[in-house]
């Protein structure tokens, strides 16, 4: 590294001693003072030549003026005494007249040493004096009306003046030289040419002083600079400075220079923990301060510890030494910390830091008089952790700054990474915990649509059984047990649909608030504090607690398998905390699942248990994984569910352990929909038929019986067929009102097609969808071509009554 720098600061100077020479020192000095001698002839030229020249050229053209006037003047003399004697027509008086006016204006022209010539009508000379032939060839040429101009002959300057007497129609040009100011000029021109002499003298001898007194100097001061070495000149006082400043320069940044080959090897060769303790040690020694290094916790809990080092330490001792002699106290007030969040420029006290840090323990310790603090940032501006220097007074100049700020940034960039491995880290095992729980999902709906074709039975019949048993028939009570157990086994068919993040729901606004308290009324907790009497649950509710979209069933249900996990977590006395809120996330939440920015209701449940062992933390949400004993309580589906029916729901699920409490927050988005008015429960009567006719379509004989039984008991005609190759057969030549049609048929033709070649016979024909498994895209896909609601096995009377009867009236 050493070598390297050393040779691109040998290519520099080589550059320097080979510079064009516009870039010499001689040339710079000399080029001011020649500019200046240059300036100061060219501004006489200008304002004392050629003013006199000027002035010169304004007297000529002034003086033709006033000739012209007085010629005008002789002119039109003569001319109002022939008016007034009326002498006009008399032609013999008015030659007489002209030619006394030409001889009078001959004699002002001689006496003036006037140039004239006069002709009428432009063609026939009257009167020519001192005109040569080369002037009045020029006059010729270039003659305009009442002008004055100036033309250049022979090296002389005329100037010329025309005018008009129009009675006699005569053209007059007056022509004058600079003859009476050429003595005036010329002497001009000779202070002029003095001037020059003196101003060339002048500058010869400042180039010579420049020379010696500039030149020479800074010539050895660059010898020794191209020797790299440090210049030592004596002689004049500014130079003598400058040598002296440059030494002490070039010593400093041959310092600075080994610092920064040392944070370049660390920033290539280190990672990590020896990373943080390696620059650490570079500040210490560079600075001279005890340094140390605080990482901000990832969850806004505060700040650790990363690395320390102290001022006088030895650094390869301390590089590998995970102690320090420091006294930093507690890390609560140890060090200032969050006095430097979201601080975006280094806090800086050269005296009397022990005094300003007087409640900072870390400090007060170690009694500094200096402290430098920066907070080190991302790369969007958050704090991510903090640096502290401290130790005996000194002066902060711009390079120590420099110097924290560039260590400030290469802290904060191994941060970042160590940061973003741990995010990889952490997707990477929330992939593979959801592919894990798809998989189980996977295989527990299929399960579950295999369990619900033999529920639908021990559901179903019994309904049908005790709407036709008298009220004191001897059977009614076993009947009324089989359908309760079977209700029950339902239930836990209905856990497994509901981890295959795919059941039928139908999703409206609904209140956490209302949900929690219409679950805290319901049997099922009077039931569960029976079991755990010492346990007290509380609530804390947000009264302005916006509404989600949601399942009620699904989203009720999630709250009692977290009450009741809470309450099962205690052992002994406790309480259990029931929260909601609203929040607004502005930047993604880093837990046990990722939230994204947006905005939420959060059901936020906790217990004063033991807490979660960290290694059944990652599986708590399995299916069927569990740590109670077998056959105590639950099925090890109850967390299932809460992760599934949040998923579905477009949440997200948090959760926090530790020795002394557990929490789970579920995020949901949040609607402004308003909750709907609550629907009064339909009799009998109102879900029975007028005798229409329905198809039902089933690959399963015992499921076609049940329909059939069922929609008979409520009044409609009904026709069963065992696929849906049949059900296009019988349509083809016959009509029904209505098809109770199951979407998963095997083998032949799914629901869905069957539907798609119904509809090409009878495009209007009206179906109600029916399955035991999770609402799939078949499922959607039959409802936007014109099918009506989806039922799930096992059916109810009430369900399926009310759906026939929604879909027959549409």
């Amino acid at each position: 590294m050493a070598g390297s720098h050393s040779d691109r600061q040998g290519t520099i100077l080589t550059m320097t001693s080979e510079a064009p020479i516009f870039n010499k020192l001689t040339l710079r000095m000399i080029a001011p003072v020649v500019l200046v001698v240059c300036s100061v002839g060219i501004g006489f030229y200008f304002f004392v030549l050629r003013t006199i020249s000027d002035y010169a050229e304004q007297e000529i053209r002034a003086s033709l003026a006033r000739t012209a006037r007085e010629i005008y003047d002789i002119c039109d003399s003569n001319f109002t005494t022939l008016l007034q004697n009326g002498q006009m027509g008399n032609a013999k008086m008015v030659r007489i007249r002209r030619a006394l006016t030409l001889g009078a204006i001959e004699d002002y022209a001689k006496r003036h040493n006037l140039r004239i010539l006069l002709r009428e009508r432009k063609e026939k000379v009257l009167l020519s004096f001192q005109i040569d032939s080369a002037l009045l060839a020029n006059i010729a040429k270039i003659h305009q009306k009442t002008t004055t101009w100036n033309l250049r002959i022979e090296n002389k300057v005329y100037y010329f003046h025309h005018f008009d007497f129009k009675p006699w129609v005569w053209h007059i040009d007056l022509i004058s030289d600079t003859t009476p100011f050429t003595p005036l000029i010329d002497r001009v021109k000779a202070v002029y040419a003095f001037t020059i002499v003196v101003l060339l003298l002048g500058l010869s001898v400042m180039i010579f002083a420049l020379a010696r007194g500039l030149r020479n100097p800074v010539q050895q001061i660059i010898a020794a600079v191209r020797e790299k070495r440090p210049p030592d000149y004596r002689g004049i006082y500014e130079f003598e400075f400058l040598s002296h400043n440059i030494a002490e320069m070039m010593s400093s940044l041959n310092s600075h220079t080994q610092w920064l080959e040392r944070l370049y090897t660390i920033g290539t060769t280190h990672r990590g923990i020896k990373f943080f303790r390696a620059i650490a040690r570079v500040i210490a020694d560079a600075m001279g301060l005890n340094t140390v290094i605080n990482r901000a916790e990832e969850k806004g809990t505060g700040f650790c510890i990363m690395a320390v080092a102290e001022a006088e330490a030895e650094a390869e001792a301390e590089a590998e030494a995970e102690g320090y002699n420091l006294e930093l106290g507690d890390l609560a007030n140890g060090l200032p910390c969050e006095l430097l969040n979201g601080r975006s420029e280094p806090t800086v006290i050269q005296h009397g830091a022990t005094e300003q840090f007087a409640a900072y323990k870390g400090i007060v310790a170690n009694k500094p008089e200096c402290y430098i603090g920066l907070a080190i940032s991302d790369r969007n501006g958050r704090t991510i952790g903090c640096a502290h220097l401290f130790g005996e007074a000194r002066e902060i100049n711009d390079w120590d700054m420099q110097f924290v700020k560039t260590i400030g940034r290469m802290v904060g960039s191994e941060f970042e990474l160590m940061e973003k491995e741990q995010d990889q880290k952490r997707i990477s095992e929330q992939m593979l915990r959801s592919q894990k729980l798809e998989s189980l999902g996977l295989l527990a709906g299929g399960v579950a649509h295999d369990l619900n074709n033999v529920l639908s039975g021990i559901v179903s019949y019994p309904e049908v059984l005790l709407l036709e048993l008298p009220q004191d028939s001897k059977y009614r009570k076993a009947i009324e047990t089989i359908q309760e157990s079977g209700n029950r086994a339902a239930a836990i068919v209905q856990d497994l649909l509901t981890i295959t993040r795919g059941v039928a729901t139908t999703k409206k606004p609904l209140n956490l608030n209302e949900l929690v308290k219409e679950y805290l009324d319901s049997p099922e907790f009077n039931k569960l504090k029976s079991f755990h009497p010492t346990v007290t649950v509380q609530t804390n509710f947000d009264t302005d607690l916006f509404n989600i979209n949601g399942s009620h069933i699904h989203i009720r249900k999630t709250i009692m398998n977290l009450v009741s996990n809470a309450s099962e977590a205690i052992e002994g006395e406790g309480n259990v905390t029931i929260s909601t809120m609203n929040r607004y996330i502005d930047r993604p939440l880093k837990g046990y699942d990722d939230v994204k920015t947006g905005e939420y209701a959060i059901l936020s449940i906790s217990d004063d248990g033991p807490g979660i062992a960290s290694d059944d933390l990652q599986r708590i949400f399995e299916p069927f994984y569990t740590k109670k004993k077998m056959g105590k309580s639950g099925t090890g589906l109850g967390l299932s569910v809460v992760w599934n029916v949040v998923q579905d729901h477009e949440g997200y699920v948090d959760v926090k352990s530790n020795e002394n409490e557990t929490i789970f927050d579920l995020y949901f988005p949040l609607t402004r929909d308003e909750i709907s008015e609550k629907e009064l429960p339909l009799s009998l009567e109102d879900l029975k038929g007028e005798g229409e006719t329905i198809l039902v379509v089933d690959d399963v004989e015992s499921q076609r019986d049940i329909s059939c039984k069922m929609l008979d008991t409520l009044g409609y005609k009904t026709v069963a067929v065992g696929s849906g190759e049949e059900a296009v057969e019988y349509l083809k030549g016959n009509t029904v009102d209505l098809i109770l049609l199951d979407m998963i048929m095997d083998p032949g033709i799914d629901g869905c097609e069957a539907y798609k070649r119904i509809i090409a016979i009878n495009p209007d024909q009206k179906a109600v969808i029916i399955s035991g498994f999770a609402k799939s895209n078949n499922v959607k896909e039959a409802q936007k071509l014109g099918a009506g609601r989806y039922i799930k096995k096992p059916v109810t009377l009430e369900k399926l009554g009310l759906a026939v009867k929604e879909a027959l009236e549409k």
